[in-house]
C-alpha cells in the first residue's frame, strides 16, 4: 500500500513538473474559509484538506438534505439507514461516525443525548445555509471533542448587498413527495437580517428491504421542516452583534431492524440559539465572542400490532450551552519574512446535560434504561499562521482542554504547504492529535440488565497526518487548467471505548489503525462543461483483532459532470460507487447472522437540471437512483428506489 501511494505521489509531481515548465503560473488564491485556523485564511494557504460546498452547487446538484451534499466529499462515507430523515451516519478518514464534530456558525450541534455525542446527518434541509465547510483529519486543537475525523461547519445565509432579497420554491415528486422553501434578505445601513422556512414530506419506501421475508408494502415516510433567522447590527468602529436562531423538526417511520413494523415512528428536534460579537481592538487585534445554546429533543414509540408485541416509549433530551471567546492578532513580521501572519489565543466553556429514558417491553422482557446527568468542561487554546518569503505556510495550534470528569487533555496541530513560484504545484504535509470526550450516558448511565456506566473513562484519543499534492495543469487543448490533488493520510485511535467482557460497563479497550488515499481531478474539457472525479482507499481496522471496521468501505468514488449546453440551461449528473464493505448481517428472514460479513458494493445514479424561463423564474428537476438499483447502504435498510422531484423557483 506505502509503495503504491508513494508511486503515485511520485507520479503526480513528476507529471505537474513536466507539464508545467518554468512559465507555468503559480497556483491562484481561491475562496478564504476560517474552519481551519479560525481565522479567514484561503484555502491554499491551509496544509489540510478543506472541501467548500457552495449554495450554488446545492442548487444546481439538487440537495435536499445535507447527507446528500456530502456523499462526493472525498474521505467521507455517509450511511443512511433508510429513506429521506432516517438515521444517518457519516464516517471521516475511517474514523467512527461520533468522530466527526458539526457546527453551524461555529457553534457546535453535536446532540450531547446521542450515542458518543454523534450528529445525526439526515436531519437537516439545507435551504437555509450559504455553504458547508468540511476539514478532514483532526482538528480538537482548534474545537475540542470529537474532532478526531474532521469537522463540518454549516454556514447560514446573510444579506451581503444592500436592500432586499426574496425566493420561494415549491416542488413535487412521486411517492407524494412535496418540497417548499422561502428565503428572504435586507440591508439597510448597520442593519441586516435574514430568514429561511423551508419543508419537505414523502411518503417514502419500505425501510425494511424486500429480499426479508417480513417485508410488506408498507411506506415509510418523513416530514422536515426548519425556520432560520439571522440579525445584525454593524457598528461605526467595525465592530458587530449578531444573533442567530435555528429550529428544525423531523418525524419519520421506523422499522425494527429486519422486519416490517408499522407502528414504530420517532421525533427529533432541535433549538440553536447564538450571539456573536466581533470588536476591533487596535488595528491588529480583534476580538470574537459567542454565547450559544442547543436543545435536542428525540422520542421513539411503537405499539402492538399484527408484526409485533414490542412496546417502546424512548425519549432523549441534551441540552448544551457553549461560550467562547478568541482574540486574533495580526503582527506585522515582514522584516522577519513572514507575510499574512495570525495568532490566535481563547478560551471557551462547554455546558452539558442530559435526560434520557428508554423503556421497551417485547418478548425478551422489559428493558429500562435511564440516565440523568451534566458536565462542564472548559478550555484554553492558541493558533498561529503565517507565510515565510511568500511561498512556505506554517500553521501551529495547541489547545488545553480542562473538563470536570476526568484529566486534562492536551492536543495540537502543526503542518506546512510550499507553494512553487515556477511551477503550478502545491505540496502539504501536517500531523496532529484529537480526542472525543466519554459521553455522559458513556459515565453515568444505568440499564435493569446490570449495567453502570464508568465515571472514570479515559477520552479517545487519535495522532493522525497527511501528506499531499496539488497541481494546477496547463490547460493545452481544454477550456480550463487541470487541478488535480493526491492525499495520503494515516491514524492511530487508541483508548476505544467499548463494553467490558461481562458488558456490565464501558472500559477503554480498542486500537485502531487507518491509512487511506483520497484523490479529486476537476476539468473543464469543453467551455460548457465541467467535470470532477473523487476516489478514496480507506483501510480502517481494530487493530486487536485485524478486522476491517463496519461500514467503512475499502474502495469509492464518483464522477460528476455539470453541462452548460445553452444560456439558462444547466445540467449535472453524479455516479456515486460504494465498494464492498463488512457490517452486520442480516439474512433473509431478517435474522442477525454475525458481523464478520461483507455488504455489497452499489452504484447509484442522480440527475438534476435547471432552466431559467425569465431573469427571476426558474424550473427545476431531479431524479435520484436513477436505475432503481436495489440499495442497502446499512445492511437490513433499504434505500429508496428511483425517485422524481420537479419544481418552480422564484426571486426578486
Amino acid at each position: 500500500m506505502r509503495r503504491f501511494v508513494f508511486a503515485a505521489t511520485v507520479s503526480g509531481v513528476a507529471l505537474s513538473l513536466a507539464t508545467g515548465g518554468p512559465a507555468a503560473a503559480q497556483i491562484e488564491l481561491g475562496p478564504v474559509t476560517a474552519i481551519a485556523t479560525r481565522a479567514e485564511t484561503p484555502v491554499e494557504r491551509l496544509p489540510a484538506a478543506v472541501t467548500i460546498i457552495d449554495a450554488e452547487e446545492i442548487e444546481r446538484r439538487g440537495y435536499q438534505t445535507l447527507d446528500e451534499a456530502l456523499r462526493t466529499v472525498p474521505g467521507m462515507t455517509v450511511v443512511r439507514s433508510g429513506p429521506v430523515g432516517a438515521q444517518t451516519s457519516a464516517f471521516l478518514r475511517g474514523s467512527e461516525s461520533d468522530h466527526v464534530l458539526v457546527l453551524i456558525d461555529g457553534v457546535p450541534v453535536n446532540d450531547p443525548s446521542a450515542p458518543g455525542n454523534a450528529f445525526n446527518f439526515g436531519n437537516d434541509l439545507l435551504g437555509a445555509f450559504d455553504r458547508i465547510e468540511i476539514i478532514r483529519g483532526p482538528a480538537s486543537n482548534l474545537y475540542g471533542t470529537n474532532a478526531i475525523g474532521g469537522v463540518v461547519n454549516l454556514v447560514t445565509r446573510r444579506a451581503v448587498e444592500d436592500g432586499y432579497t426574496a425566493s420561494a420554491q415549491v416542488a413535487a415528486g412521486n411517492r407524494q413527495t412535496f418540497a417548499g422553501q422561502a428565503n428572504g434578505t435586507v440591508r439597510q445601513g448597520p442593519f441586516d437580517a435574514a430568514f429561511t422556512v423551508e419543508g419537505l414530506r414523502t411518503d417514502g419506501d419500505n425501510i425494511t428491504p424486500d429480499r426479508i421475508a417480513s417485508a410488506f408494502d408498507e411506506d415509510d415516510g418523513a416530514e422536515l421542516a426548519a425556520l432560520t433567522a439571522t440579525a445584525g447590527v454593524d457598528f461605526g468602529f467595525g465592530g458587530r452583534v449578531e444573533g442567530a436562531v435555528r429550529y428544525r423538526r423531523n418525524e419519520f417511520d421506523l422499522d425494527r431492524t429486519g422486519a416490517d413494523d408499522p407502528n414504530m415512528e420517532g421525533e427529533n428536534d432541535q433549538l440553536a440559539l447564538r450571539v456573536t460579537t466581533t470588536a476591533p481592538i487596535t488595528e491588529s487585534v480583534d476580538v470574537r465572542a459567542v454565547v450559544g445554546f442547543t436543545r435536542d429533543d428525540r422520542e421513539f414509540l411503537n405499539r402492538p400490532d399484527a408484526a409485533s408485541t414490542t412496546i417502546q416509549d424512548d425519549s432523549f433530551e441534551g441540552e448544551r450551552l457553549f461560550g467562547d471567546v478568541q482574540a486574533i492578532i495580526r503582527p506585522d513580521l515582514a522584516t522577519a519574512g513572514l507575510a499574512a501572519s495570525t495568532l490566535i489565543v481563547g478560551a471557551s466553556v462547554t455546558d452539558d446535560s442530559i435526560d434520557q429514558s428508554t423503556n421497551t417491553d417485547s418478548g425478551f422482557g422489559a428493558f429500562i434504561q435511564t440516565a440523568r446527568a451534566s458536565s462542564t468542561d472548559a478550555a484554553v487554546f492558541a493558533n498561529g499562521s503565517g507565510t515565510l518569503f511568500d511561498t512556505l505556510d506554517v500553521t501551529v495550534g495547541v489547545r488545553a482542554e480542562l473538563p470536570e470528569d476526568f484529566d486534562t487533555t492536551l492536543t495540537w496541530r502543526a503542518g506546512t504547504a510550499y507553494r512553487f513560484t515556477a511551477l503550478p504545484l502545491r505540496v502539504f504535509a501536517s500531523a496532529g492529535t484529537a480526542f472525543k470526550a466519554p459521553s455522559l450516558f458513556d459515565r453515568f448511565g444505568v440499564n435493569n440488565f446490570g449495567f453502570v456506566g464508568n465515571p472514570d473513562l479515559d477520552p479517545e484519543r487519535s495522532l493522525s497526518w497527511e501528506i499531499g499534492a496539488e497541481a494546477t495543469l496547463p490547460a493545452g487543448a481544454l477550456s480550463q487548467p487541470v487541478r488535480a490533488q493526491l492525499i495520503y493520510f494515516g491514524s492511530r485511535i487508541d483508548d476505544l471505548i467499548n463494553f467490558n467482557p461481562t458488558f456490565t460497563s464501558l472500559e477503554n479497550v480498542d486500537e485502531a489503525e487507518i491509512d487511506g488515499v483520497e484523490a479529486s481531478v476537476t476539468l473543464t474539457p469543453v467551455p460548457w462543461a465541467d467535470l470532477a472525479l473523487a476516489y478514496t482507499y480507506t483501510d480502517a481496522r481494530n487493530a486487536r483483532t485485524d478486522t476491517q471496521l463496519l461500514r467503512r468501505p475499502h474502495h469509492q468514488g464518483s464522477v460528476t459532470v455539470d453541462l452548460f449546453p445553452v444560456d439558462g440551461l444547466s445540467l449535472s449528473g453524479t455516479a456515486r460507487y460504494v465498494g464492498e464493505r463488512r457490517d452486520a448481517i442480516y439474512d433473509d428472514t431478517g435474522t442477525f447472522v454475525g458481523s464478520g460479513g461483507k455488504a455489497d458494493a452499489d452504484t447509484t445514479v442522480d440527475v438534476t437540471g435547471r432552466y431559467a424561463l425569465t431573469d427571476g423564474v426558474t424550473v427545476f428537476g431531479e431524479v435520484t437512483n436513477l436505475f432503481d438499483a436495489e440499495v442497502e447502504p446499512a445492511n437490513a435498510f433499504a434505500a429508496p428506489g428511483i425517485t422524481a422531484l420537479i419544481g418552480l423557483r422564484a426571486s426578486l
